[in-house]
């Protein structure tokens, strides 16, 4: 959940499709949401809803910009 202005809360998807929020992913984000949703635990619930993981993640794609992940090899300097 995010704060609004008017002081209410909603989640942060809801924000993104109303444009009031940039989400920003990669594609080992998606991977690894991809490997969660296929999880047992979370296959009984997605079938209780009535929804499929890839529908899940291609709404994410479409909220979120991709960019690319870089990994930090050094420490960052203190």
């Amino acid at each position: 959940m995010a704060a609004t202005p008017e002081g209410g809360a909603k989640p942060e998807h809801e924000l993104a499709g109303d444009g009031k929020l940039e989400l920003f992913t990669s594609e080992a984000l998606i991977a690894e949401l991809a490997g969660i949703l296929g999880r047992p635990k979370f296959a009984v619930k997605l079938q209780q809803k009535k929804l499929a993981a890839s529908e899940i993640i291609g709404h994410y794609r479409a909220l979120a910009d991709t960019v690319e992940a870089r990994i930090r090899t050094s420490p960052r300097p203190l």
